[in-house]
């Protein structure tokens, strides 16, 4: 597992140093960030209500997603897993701290993530840590790969 973990962060600063060498975007740093915090929010509100066609048009086809349990997923399985919460779920995400790394035609997102989950009346709370890279690609940014880790309480 760790093996796999090492390899997709190497391919994605791998990804990242291929973008940087492409021309630059017209767009100004606070554009993207704005842009970025904007689709951060939406794609994490598509989880609950199950809208896997927000996460279908951000993902790069070759997207390399490591989920917080250490699992490796492509764009198909991803999208493919996003699913309403089931009768008797309630829940939501709050994304917070979200810093944007804009470095041409690449980007890297950094953000914390509050989440709760009703289940039958019981409140789970859990807080996460992602890094997502993008590339522009066109006039749109592209997930190409993105790491979620549970941060352990104390």
């Amino acid at each position: 597992m760790k093996k796999i973990i090492n390899t997709s962060v190497f391919l994605s600063l791998v990804l990242v140093g291929i973008a940087c060498v492409s021309t630059p975007v017209d767009a100004t740093p606070a554009d993207s960030t704005a842009w970025f915090v904007k689709t951060t929010k939406a794609l994490h509100d598509a989880v609950t209500s199950g809208d896997s066609a927000v996460w279908s048009r951000v993902l790069a086809d070759n997207c390399i997603f490591t989920d917080e349990d250490g699992d490796v997923l492509t764009k198909t399985q991803l999208v493919d897993d996003i699913k309403p919460l089931s009768h008797g779920f309630s829940g939501g995400q709050t994304v917070k701290g979200l810093t944007v790394r804009n470095l041409g035609n690449a980007a890297v997102v950094h953000f914390w993530m509050n989440e709760w989950e009703d289940v039958f009346g019981d409140t789970l709370r859990t807080k996460y840590v992602e890094t997502d890279t993008y590339r522009r690609a066109d006039a749109t940014w592209k997930t190409v790969a993105a790491q979620v880790t549970v941060v352990p309480r104390d």
